[in-house]
């Protein structure tokens, strides 16, 4: 009896551990130093995700063509997926981001290659 006791008490704080380490390994992963080592035209998603980890939500959308001869439109409207980080699908800050108050936007083309990307500090 008291070595089943043990073991549960054992793999809790296991549990714990692991869980407390993954959350602020994510953390650090989402700020200012890392999102500015993103190059519009060269970083590709794979090293995006590298640097700032898994995106909160990822949207795909048929990007608008440039017109010929038209001012160039916003990134937001000319990429094919777009990454957010430190916000939810209602646009409200998750817990994450509430901690960082920082959040990043990234803007991919059809290659995967970065657009744009935004960045907010709150």
């Amino acid at each position: 009896m008291k070595s089943l006791l043990f073991c549960s008490i054992f793999l809790i704080a296991l549990l714990c551990i692991l869980y407390g380490t993954n959350s602020s390994r994510h953390k650090s992963r989402l700020s200012p130093v890392a999102a500015a080592t993103i190059r519009n035209g060269m970083t590709t998603k794979m090293e995006v995700r590298a640097l700032l980890g898994t995106p909160n939500e990822m949207l795909t959308q048929v990007p608008i063509r440039q017109p010929a001869g038209a001012p160039p439109l916003e990134a937001k409207y000319t990429a094919s997926e777009i990454w957010e980080y430190g916000r939810n699908a209602s646009g409200k800050a998750d817990a994450r981001a509430m901690a960082s108050s920082y959040f990043v936007i990234v803007f991919f083309d059809e290659r995967g290659v970065v657009l744009d990307c935004e960045t907010e500090a709150r």
